[in-house]
Protein backbone atom coordinates (compact mmCIF):
# COMPACT_ATOMS: atom_id res chain seq x y z
CA UNK A 1 0.00 0.00 0.00
CA UNK A 2 1.21 3.32 -0.76
CA UNK A 3 2.34 5.79 2.25
CA UNK A 4 0.48 8.57 3.52
CA UNK A 5 2.10 11.70 5.58
CA UNK A 6 -0.04 13.51 7.84
CA UNK A 7 0.52 16.53 9.72
CA UNK A 8 0.98 16.32 13.35
CA UNK A 9 2.55 18.61 15.84
CA UNK A 10 6.37 17.49 17.44
CA UNK A 11 4.62 16.89 21.13
CA UNK A 12 1.72 14.47 19.32
CA UNK A 13 4.29 12.67 17.19
CA UNK A 14 6.64 12.01 20.20
CA UNK A 15 3.55 10.90 22.30
CA UNK A 16 2.60 8.03 19.55
CA UNK A 17 6.00 7.09 19.34
CA UNK A 18 6.53 6.48 23.11
CA UNK A 19 3.20 4.58 22.56
CA UNK A 20 4.29 2.73 19.85
CA UNK A 21 7.21 1.55 21.66
CA UNK A 22 5.58 0.92 25.07
CA UNK A 23 2.60 -0.95 23.25
CA UNK A 24 4.84 -3.09 21.02
CA UNK A 25 3.13 -2.42 18.01
CA UNK A 26 5.73 -2.91 14.63
CA UNK A 27 4.70 0.10 13.30
CA UNK A 28 3.14 3.49 13.38
CA UNK A 29 0.14 1.79 11.01
CA UNK A 30 -0.46 -0.54 13.27
CA UNK A 31 -0.42 1.52 15.98
CA UNK A 32 -3.21 3.59 14.87
CA UNK A 33 -5.36 0.90 13.70
CA UNK A 34 -5.21 -0.53 17.14
CA UNK A 35 -6.09 3.14 18.37
CA UNK A 36 -8.90 3.04 16.01
CA UNK A 37 -10.33 -0.27 17.25
CA UNK A 38 -10.27 0.45 20.59
CA UNK A 39 -11.92 4.33 19.79
CA UNK A 40 -14.89 1.95 17.88
CA UNK A 41 -14.76 -0.28 21.15
CA UNK A 42 -15.39 2.69 23.61
CA UNK A 43 -18.14 4.29 21.09
CA UNK A 44 -20.21 0.37 21.44
CA UNK A 45 -19.38 0.83 25.01
CA UNK A 46 -21.26 4.26 25.83
CA UNK A 47 -24.02 3.82 23.08
CA UNK A 48 -24.89 0.36 25.39
CA UNK A 49 -24.39 1.76 28.54
CA UNK A 50 -26.70 5.00 27.07
CA UNK A 51 -29.00 2.61 25.72
CA UNK A 52 -29.17 0.70 29.20
CA UNK A 53 -29.63 4.14 30.90
CA UNK A 54 -33.31 4.36 29.08
CA UNK A 55 -34.42 1.47 29.17
CA UNK A 56 -34.12 1.30 33.09
CA UNK A 57 -35.42 4.81 32.82
CA UNK A 58 -38.75 3.37 30.60
CA UNK A 59 -39.11 0.91 33.43
CA UNK A 60 -38.31 -1.86 30.58
CA UNK A 61 -35.60 -5.03 30.82
CA UNK A 62 -34.03 -6.42 27.66
CA UNK A 63 -35.57 -9.65 27.91
CA UNK A 64 -38.68 -7.53 27.16
CA UNK A 65 -37.31 -6.99 24.19
CA UNK A 66 -36.41 -10.09 22.68
CA UNK A 67 -39.25 -11.76 21.34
Amino acid sequence: PMATTIAVSDGVRRKLMILKQESGEASMNALLERMLVEHRKLQFLDASALFNDKLHTSGLRFEDLVV
